[in-house]
C-alpha cells in the first residue's frame, strides 16, 4: 500500500452488483454497521480478507452502498479527513484580518500530510500571526489572488425563474430523503432562492432545500410531472452513484478523472478533473482542466465514464496566470446538503411501500 494510489489498492464493488458477494457484503455491511470498522468488517466477510490501511470510500451507488473503496495508510486517512472536515470558516473567523482562503493538498505523497493554504496578499503583521498548524495539521501557505464564485446568473436548460430571466440546467432528479418526492437538482445562483421554478416548459417546481455553501438548491417537482429520475442527455451516461470529495480528493492526487457534462450553452462537453480545492466561498469543490465550459451551463451534470455524479457545475475560477477553468461542487456533498438521494428511501430500506 505505499506510494500512489494504483487500481490494486481499489475494491471495485460494481461488477458484483447482481451476484452472491455483493449480496454477502451488502448484508455484512448492515450487520457490522456503518462507518470506517464495518466497511472494513463487510468486506472481510465478503471476501474473505481483511485489507491493510483504512477504507476511503470512493464512489457509491444509488442506494448510497460504497462501491468503489481503496484502503490506504493511516496517515494518508487522516490528511484526508482534516482535509475534507476541517472548519474553514472557523480559521477565516479567528484571523478575521486574513484575506481569501483556499484549501487544498500541498502534495500527491502520501507520507506528506501537509495542506496548503492559498491567499490573497495580506500584510507582514498578518502572516506573522498564521499558524503553522491547524487541528494539529501540518499548514503551508502560498499567497495568490482569490477564487471567487461567480456572481452573474448562467443560463441553461428546463429551468427558469419565474418573474425574471434566470433560467439553469438541471444537475439530475433525485428524491427527497424525508418525503421521497421527486426533486430537481441545480445550482443555487441560478434561482437564487426562489420559492418556485419551472422545469419541463410550464410545469412547476417548488422550493425544497438550499445551500449556498455548495452552491446547490433542490425544487419538489409536482407529482404530475413526468420525470425521468437519473437520466441525463445527448449521450452523457445515465447516473449510477455519486463520488465523495476524500475519494476524488485521494484519486486525482496522483490522476484524473475523464469527466462529461451537458449544458444548454455548451452541450457535450469533455473534460477532466485534476483536483479538489475547500474555500470560504464554496465547499467542496471540484477543478476540472480547463476551461471548457460556457454561460448556459451551470446545474449540468459532471459525470464520469460510469456514470458517477462527479459534481454539480456552477462555473469557473481564474488563477493567478488568469487562465479559467470549470468547476463544480462534489456529487455526494452537494446531494447531502439538500438532503437528496438518488433511489427513494423506501427503496433503500428495502420496505414494502414509499
Amino acid at each position: 500500500m505505499d506510494g500512489n494510489p494504483s487500481k490494486n489498492d481499489i475494491f471495485d464493488l460494481k461488477g458484483q452488483s447482481g451476484g452472491q458477494s455483493r449480496r454477502r457484503f451488502l448484508k455484512a455491511l448492515g450487520m457490522a454497521g456503518a462507518g470506517t470498522a464495518g466497511l472494513v468488517n463487510a468486506i472481510e466477510r465478503a471476501y474473505g480478507e481483511r485489507p491493510d490501511g483504512v477504507p476511503v470510500v470512493y464512489t457509491d451507488d444509488v442506494y448510497g452502498n460504497p462501491e468503489r473503496v481503496r484502503f490506504v495508510p493511516k496517515e494518508r486517512h487522516r490528511r484526508l479527513m482534516v482535509y475534507r472536515n476541517l472548519p474553514i470558516q472557523k480559521f477565516v473567523d479567528e484571523y478575521p484580518k486574513l484575506n481569501g482562503v483556499t484549501l487544498t493538498q500541498r502534495s500527491s505523497d502520501e507520507t506528506d500530510l501537509a495542506l496548503k493554504f492559498l491567499l490573497d496578499s495580506n500584510t507582514a503583521t498578518v502572516r506573522r500571526k498564521l499558524p503553522n498548524r491547524f487541528k494539529q495539521m501540518p499548514i503551508e501557505y502560498e499567497e495568490q489572488p482569490r477564487e471567487k464564485r461567480p456572481q452573474s446568473l448562467e443560463g441553461g436548460v428546463n429551468i427558469g425563474v419565474e418573474g425574471s430571466d434566470a433560467e439553469g440546467t438541471v444537475t439530475v432528479v433525485a428524491y427527497d430523503a424525508d418525503t421521497s418526492e421527486n426533486v430537481v437538482i441545480t445550482a443555487d445562483h441560478v434561482t437564487e432562492g426562489a420559492s418556485q421554478i419551472t422545469y419541463v416548459g410550464d410545469s412547476a417546481a417548488d422550493l425544497a432545500h438550499r445551500d449556498t455553501a455548495t452552491d446547490t438548491t433542490s425544487y419538489t417537482v409536482h407529482s404530475d410531472t413526468e420525470s425521468d429520475p437519473l437520466a441525463t442527455v445527448n449521450g452523457i451516461p445515465d447516473v449510477t452513484g455519486a463520488w465523495h470529495f476524500a475519494g476524488l480528493s485521494d484519486a486525482v492526487s496522483s490522476d484524473t478523472v475523464p469527466v462529461q457534462l451537458f449544458g444548454l450553452g455548451s452541450g457535450e462537453v469533455h473534460d477532466e478533473c485534476t483536483s479538489t480545492t475547500r474555500s470560504s466561498q464554496v465547499e467542496y469543490q471540484a477543478d476540472m482542466s480547463s476551461h471548457s465550459t460556457v454561460d448556459g451551463d451551470s446545474g449540468g451534470p459532471w459525470v464520469d465514464d460510469d456514470g458517477k455524479l462527479l459534481a454539480c457545475h456552477f462555473g469557473y475560477d481564474i488563477s493567478l496566470t488568469l487562465n479559467k477553468w470549470s468547476v463544480g461542487s462534489v456529487g455526494r456533498e452537494s446531494l447531502d446538503a439538500v438532503n437528496a438521494m438518488l433511489a427513494p428511501m423506501c427503496v433503500a430500506n428495502s420496505t414494502s411501500s414509499c
